[in-house]
């Protein structure tokens, strides 16, 4: 029978950003909500980087002030990649082949 550890498809994402190494464990229900909203927004104001920050804050388990210090290019290459990777992990692109055998009659 093909088994499917999912805690090996989904394991820690480790960034490094700012100098400092962070590690996504995975990502709060209410965290992706307010993500998902944010994208949403008509009215974004991409100059705005409080949102994103304090989004990053609490996936990285990083402080606010590092987060803030952080420019445009490095605050939306990180999420980018962030979610780059976790896509890939629905998709299972990072999931090795299953060869399912068919047992001798």
């Amino acid at each position: 029978m093909p088994k499917i550890n999912i805690d090996e498809i989904c394991e820690p994402i480790e960034i490094t950003v700012g100098g400092k190494t962070y590690k996504v464990e995975d990502i709060p229900p209410n965290t992706a909500k307010r993500m998902a909203d944010l994208s949403k927004k008509d009215d974004y104001d991409e100059s705005d980087t409080t949102p994103i920050v304090t989004i990053l804050t609490e996936l990285l388990g990083a402080t606010t002030e590092d987060m803030a210090k952080l420019g445009i290019r490095k605050l939306g290459v990180t999420t980018k990649q962030l979610f780059t990777v976790i896509n890939d992990e629905v998709e299972a692109k990072n999931v090795p082949k299953v060869e399912v055998k068919k047992s001798p009659k």
